[in-house]
Parts: structure tokens; sequence; C-alpha cells
């Protein structure tokens, strides 16, 4: 399942790598894999002295890269959310659903691995100050400034965000496996 959050980027940040490694940065503690040369100890042990033999984690290793407090395997700026903080809808032939990109996206992402630049969408469609995004954009899921992904289960717009943390811009990004239930809107009704 894809959902889209809102990540808090700051407005000094103007340039597209800066940004993307921001973003990196921020959401790295809330995916489901930490990369290959960052294995933690497996909460297996936590049960036992020995690694468990038919651990799922860590397969009797006792090291896994595993996250326990992951939320989502991979994330994109836009994907399947591309120019909606702008324009309030999405682009439905953009980015939706290749069923080889998502294989290839989640493998390397099991890896701990992330995307080259060139395989996010624009920053101009993707990353708006208060006055450039739509005032009807609802968000359910965002990471705030101090890299806290907040679940907000009744949706808040994205305006209400920018103006509670003034100084920032808001990102959207697509991450995969985090959507907890029915689909959600993306704006308010009426």
């Amino acid at each position: 399942m894809h959902d889209m959050a809102v990540v808090m980027v700051p407005e000094s940040f103007t340039e597209r790598e800066p940004i993307l490694d921001y973003i990196e940065r921020v959401v790295a503690p809330h995916k489901i894999f930490f990369p290959a040369d960052q294995k933690r100890v497996c909460e297996c042990l936590n049960q036992s002295e020995r690694p468990l033999e038919d651990c799922e984690w860590c397969d009797g290793t006792g090291k896994t890269q595993r996250n326990p407090e992951g939320k989502f395997d991979y994330w994109l700026l836009g994907g399947r959310f591309h120019g909606v903080l702008r324009h309030r809808v999405s682009d439905p032939d953009h980015s939706v659903g290749n069923f080889f990109d998502e294989l290839r996206r989640f493998l390397a992402s099991s890896h701990g691995g992330s995307f080259s630049y060139d395989e996010h969408d624009s920053i101009a469609e993707n990353v708006v100050s208060f006055h450039e995004v739509h005032p009807a954009v609802v968000v359910f899921v965002y990471i705030d400034p101090q890299g806290r992904c907040i679940d907000v289960p009744r949706g808040i717009t994205v305006r209400e965000l920018l103006q509670d943390h003034r100084g920032y811009q808001a990102a959207a990004i697509d991450v995969h496996g985090y959507c907890p239930g029915d689909q959600r809107p993306l704006v308010q009704p009426g």
C-alpha cells in the first residue's frame, strides 16, 4: 500500500540534492530496513541468550537489518502523489503501479538501499511553501522538524501544518507499506 506523507523541510533548502539528502536523513529512522552495513542486534535475543534458529528477522544469526520501529520500506519524492500539494490532484498516469518498478524498489530497500537523485520527481511540483500549497490538501502522516513520524487520524491540511511550522516548506513523499486500513481522501470534502 502507498500513502502520502509530508516531510517538513527547512525553507533554507532550495536545491534538489540537499532537499533529498535532508528528507533521507529524517525518513531513515522510520524505514523498515537499516542499510546492510548497519545491522543491529535482533530482538529475538531479548527472549533467549542465543539467537532463535527460526527467527524470521535474523535467520538465527542474531543480527538483522529489520527496524522494529520501522513504518515503511521506501519513499520517493512525489511518486503516486506527484503534484498533489500544488494542484490538489495527481496525474493518474504518473508513477502508478508498475509492478517491476515496485519490486525493484522493494528489493533495494530491503537491503537498506536508497534511490538515486534522478529517480525522484521534481522539487518544483512536490516541495511547496505556505503560499504555494493548495488549501484543501489533507495529510494523515507527516514527519515534523524534530524527525518524529506523526499520525493524524482525522487528518490536517498541509496549509495548517505549514502555519504551525513557520520557516519550513512541505515535501510530498510517496511511502510504501505504511497505509493503515482503508484509503483516505487527499482533499477535504466539499
